[in-house]
C-alpha cells in the first residue's frame, strides 16, 4: 500500500498555554499522527511532550533547543500510530511562561508501515542567522516520504517551501517570544536525501533556528527491523557543544 497524506492541520497558543490541534478529518486505524511544534521562549528549555484525548501514546523522534537569538526557539517532532478510538483533540505542551507563545502542525499520513513506521533515525540541525536546513538523512527504503520540518523565533514569516518538495504547512503564535513552524514532504526520493534549505524566512538579528528531517517508512516494504533513536539536541550552552542525548542509554 502506497502512502498517502490524508490530512493536515495546525494550532497555536500565546501566554504559555498548550496549543490544540483539533477539527482535523477522523484518521483511520493504522493511519500516523506526525506532530511538529514549537515554543518561542526567553531562557526556556520546554519539556515538550504531545498527548491526545483517546486511545494511545505519541511517541518523542526528535527535541531540540537553541538559545543562541534574541529570544530562543524550541521544537520537537512526535508521531503515534492510531489503534483504538482515534484522537479528536491533540494536545502541544506549553512553557506556562505568560509570555511565551506555542505552534503545532499536524500531518496525518495513510500506507505507512505498521511495525516499523520510522524508515531511518531521525536527523536534527540548527543555525543562527540563515536560513533553516534540514539535515541529510540515510539508509531509506523503497517508496518512503521523507519530512522537513523547521522553525525560528518571528512569526509572519512568508516561508517558501525547500526545492523539490510539496504539502507544505505552516502554523504561528504571536507574544513577547513568538515562533513559527513549517513542514513539507516529498515521494521516495531514493535511498537517502538532504532537503534544500527553506527560504523566506528572517536571517539577520541572531534569529536562530531548528530543524529535523523525519522519513515515514512505506506498508509494502514490511518490517526491516529497523531501530530509531529519538534525537534531543541541545546548542549554545556550556563548552564543547552541541550535546546530545540518547534516551536508550
Amino acid at each position: 500500500m502506497t502512502i498517502t497524506q490524508f490530512a493536515t492541520d495546525t494550532g497555536s497558543a500565546i501566554d504559555g498555554n498548550d496549543a490544540a490541534i483539533t477539527g482535523y478529518s477522523a484518521p483511520a486505524t493504522n493511519d500516523i499522527l506526525l506532530v511538529a511544534y514549537a515554543c518561542g521562549t526567553n531562557g526556556s528549555d520546554v519539556a515538550m511532550a504531545v498527548s491526545g484525548n483517546n486511545d494511545g501514546t505519541f511517541i518523542e523522534l526528535s527535541q531540540e533547543y537553541n538559545p543562541t537569538g534574541g529570544d530562543d526557539i524550541n521544537l520537537a517532532t512526535f508521531y503515534q500510530r492510531v489503534t483504538g478510538t482515534a484522537h479528536t483533540t491533540i494536545t502541544c505542551t506549553g512553557s506556562t511562561n505568560a509570555d511565551d507563545s506555542c505552534s503545532a502542525i499536524l500531518y496525518i499520513m495513510r500506507g505507512v508501515d505498521t511495525v516499523t513506521a520510522i524508515d531511518a533515525t531521525t536527523t536534527t540541525a540548527n543555525g543562527t542567522n540563515s536560513q533553516p536546513d534540514s539535515p541529510n538523512i540515510t539508509s531509506l527504503s523503497t517508496n518512503n516520504w521523507v519530512f522537513s520540518f523547521a522553525a525560528n523565533e518571528l512569526e509572519q514569516q512568508t516561508i517558501v517551501i525547500p526545492t523539490g518538495m510539496q504539502n507544505i504547512l505552516e502554523a504561528e503564535a504571536g507574544d513577547a517570544n513568538p515562533c513559527q513552524v513549517g513542514g513539507a514532504n516529498i515521494e521516495n526520493p531514493g535511498t537517502s536525501y538532504d532537503p534544500a534549505a527553506w527560504t523566506g524566512w528572517t536571517a539577520s538579528g541572531s534569529v536562530g533556528w531548528l530543524s529535523a528531517t523525519i522519513a515515514l517508512r512505506d506498508a509494502d516494504q514490511g518490517d526491516g527491523g529497523g531501530l530509531f533513536i529519538p534525537q534531543r539536541h541541545l546548542t549554545g550552552l556550556g563548552v564543547g557543544g552541541p550535546f546530545f542525548f540518547n534516551p536508550l542509554g
